[in-house]
């Protein structure tokens, strides 16, 4: 591990950082990382104590907000059974963080505006600006990234900057439900609720930011969206799917689950990686028509420094063991030197996370991130993080 990423977790306290629900039946209790002068909210406690409940769950942590009107973020490690409840309904939902070579201070009278109309224009409708046709479809939903970087979309290095250039799936696109259908004239567009795109001034807080690329004063953008229709249509059809399996009279969506290697869980891995792959696919889209408008408006450069997710399932090792994790409003962030991001861009530095947020922080795991099963939340603890640089909002597109 590098010096100066030591030396910078080293000013991080390094103690337990959540607190315990009650024991269930299983003897393992939920692990609740509270908001600031937070005490464990009982009715989030019994939610989690569910879903620890089910076959399968080894573990739940609760990430809060303190917010009362968002939600916790949380995080349900599993054996090898697949909860479409604990990711949600809009698989693939992320954030894209791209840094320009543009100094705040040199922004001229009416340039923002000008920005906000132009991208408003190309990624707020209800629709795409870029139009697909079916076989291209097919191939965004099984290759993701690596199909828009052979489609010239995407420069070969942002490849690397990717936490999932491709999820594997074999789904064919004629075999989605109806309402997906919808999701070919999305393609390159921000979605309703809380996504958004906004152009931002970076404040570096420590050194470590920037190795990641990130520039003090200068303007970066970041995408906040998710699958559109697709994901929803693929998440309502598998959660009625295990519905009907289930032997309960009194079912709860939000708890139905499948075994990873049944068919029902074959079905459902099978569309939550194209989800994720059309997720994925429709920010770097949006990154292109930012990157194609601020080099038009201001001839700058600009560079990728990450894109993930925080409404996903994948199989990851943690204490040796390996495990389906679910996380639902949370991004994974393994810690410089962890064997996870062996010979990616952030294996020196950590894996960087961007909340979800008006204004904000930029961060890493810290000393205590294995914690929280290498999860960081909008609102976790400042003991699992280091913050990396501030955010401030300049202009913010929001979608329709």
């Amino acid at each position: 591990m590098p010096k100066d990423f030591e030396d910078a977790q080293s000013t991080l306290e390094v103690q337990r950082t959540y607190l315990e629900c009650p024991s269930t039946e299983k003897g393992t209790p939920v692990r609740y990382f509270p908001a600031e002068g937070e005490d464990p909210d009982p009715s989030v406690c019994a939610q989690a104590a569910a879903v620890q409940r089910l076959p399968g769950v080894m573990q739940v942590a609760i990430l809060a907000s303190p917010f009362e009107d968002v939600p916790p973020s949380s995080v349900v490690l599993t054996r090898n059974r697949l909860i479409p409840g604990a990711i949600g309904l809009d698989i693939g939902c992320g954030l894209t963080l791209l840094q320009l070579d543009l100094p705040v201070r040199s922004l001229k009278e009416g340039q923002v505006e000008r920005f906000a109309s132009l991208i408003a224009e190309r990624t707020a409708r209800s629709e795409g600006r870029v139009l697909f046709c079916r076989a291209d479809m097919q191939n965004i939903l099984r290759s993701g990234a690596n199909w828009l970087y052979k489609a010239g979309f995407l420069p070969e290095d942002d490849l690397n900057r990717l936490e999932f250039p491709q999820l594997n799936t074999d789904l064919n696109w004629e075999d989605c439900p109806p309402r997906s259908k919808n999701a070919l004239f999305q393609l390159g567009s921000l979605g309703k609720g809380g996504h958004f795109l906004s152009l931002v001034e970076i404040k570096i807080k420590d050194p470590l930011a920037k190795r990641y690329g990130l520039i003090d004063g200068n303007a970066a953008v970041i995408i906040h969206s998710g699958s559109r229709d697709f994901g929803r249509a693929i998440a309502e059809h598998h959660l009625a799917s295990m519905a009907k399996l289930s032997s309960e009279s009194q079912i709860n969506l939000a708890l139905v689950s499948a075994e990873a290697d049944s068919p029902a869980g074959n079905a459902y891995r099978k569309g939550h990686h194209a989800s994720a792959n059309f997720a994925i696919v429709n920010r770097l889209l949006m990154l292109y028509q930012v990157r194609e408008t601020a080099r038009r408006l201001w001839g700058c450069n600009s560079w990728l420094l990450a894109d993930h997710c925080h409404n996903l399932v994948s199989p990851e090792v943690i204490h040796g063991e390996a495990f389906q994790v679910h996380r639902k409003g949370a991004a994974r962030s393994y810690p410089a030197g962890n064997q996870a991001i062996h010979e990616t861009v952030w294996e020196d530095v950590g894996q960087l996370v961007t909340p979800p947020l008006l204004e904000g922080d930029i961060r890493v795991g810290g000393s205590n991130i294995l914690d929280s099963f290498f999860s960081l939340s909008p609102f976790g603890p400042a003991s699992l993080s280091l913050d990396l640089a501030h955010f401030r909002p300049i202009t913010v597109v929001r979608g329709k």
